[in-house]
């Protein structure tokens, strides 16, 4: 066997134990290293080979679930002279969008208790890019700060948070509960986003 193909071999042992290790974690509240080797079919020592420790293999789940995410949202772009308040609001609506399409990356990524990778993280490269379309808002005073007297930096950070926490809800309770009999998705997604944003507008 040559080279190369000792290396798809890794690559590929190493796909199927992810894939393994996500079907598992998502079925339940977690699993045992010997419960995913017996998933994989090899033995618990050769897992090791490709990850040093249980949390280091959560550790890259969680990692592509942000990725997959992150460019998810990172799709939507920002337009050349589009209002600062309308870019916020197709941002919020992307973000659900992404979610929506991938309930099980979401799941991981923000509904579990795995483990967070080390280092820079996607999420908050995805929370920057919110603080920045804020940040435009303000400066164009196309939003009014909520907490005039802590600064254009607080209240950046209090706005960029407050929607994210109003669409990370409302993604949270369409993905956990699908069976609910919710009125209108697309009508209930929108009446949380405008009302987010327009509570901030001059």
């Amino acid at each position: 066997m040559t080279a190369a193909q000792r290396q798809r071999v890794r690559d590929e042992t190493r796909a199927a134990i992810l894939h393994a290790a996500r079907q598992l974690f998502l079925q339940g509240d977690g699993f045992s290293m010997r419960q995913l080797a017996a998933r994989v079919e090899c033995s618990p020592a050769a897992l090791y080979l490709h990850f040093k420790s249980k949390d280091e293999l959560l550790q890259e789940l969680m990692r592509r679930s942000f990725a997959i995410l992150f460019e998810g949202a990172a799709a939507v772009q920002d337009r050349a002279g589009e209002d600062p308040v309308e870019r916020v609001r197709r941002g919020m609506h992307g973000y659900v969008r992404t979610g929506l399409a991938h309930p099980d990356e979401y799941r991981l990524a923000f509904l579990t208790t795995l483990p967070e990778p080390d280092g820079t993280r996607p999420p908050n490269a995805a929370f920057e890019r919110v603080r920045e379309r804020v940040r435009r808002c303000l400066d164009a005073q196309r939003f009014s700060p909520p907490r005039p007297q802590a600064g254009i930096e607080a209240n950046t950070s209090l706005i960029a948070q407050a929607l994210w926490s109003a669409v990370h809800g409302v993604t949270s309770l369409l993905i956990l509960r699908p069976g609910f009999p919710w009125v209108s998705r697309e009508a209930l997604i929108a009446r949380v986003v405008d009302g987010a944003v327009d509570s901030l507008v001059r």
